[in-house]
């Protein structure tokens, strides 16, 4: 009789659990990857992500309130 056993994730070679994977094991993840985990995404996208966590929300709520009414 062969064994049938469910392989657990370290019974095969070394796994990176992707993000979809994350989400399903913790359903408070982010449905979407943030920028830390976009593997290609550019830097300077990157660097703009950082400084929008950054900053206060009403911070970025002002200043997205002035450009949008000077336009």
């Amino acid at each position: 009789m062969s064994d049938h056993r469910a392989k657990r994730p370290s019974d095969g070679a070394a796994t990176v659990a992707s993000p979809a994977a994350k989400r399903a094991r913790d359903p408070s993840a982010p449905a979407f990857p943030t920028n830390k985990e976009a593997p290609d995404l550019p830097s300077k996208t990157r660097i703009f992500c950082d400084i929008l966590a950054s900053r206060a929300d009403d911070d970025v709520d002002a200043a997205l309130d002035k450009a949008t009414s000077a336009a």
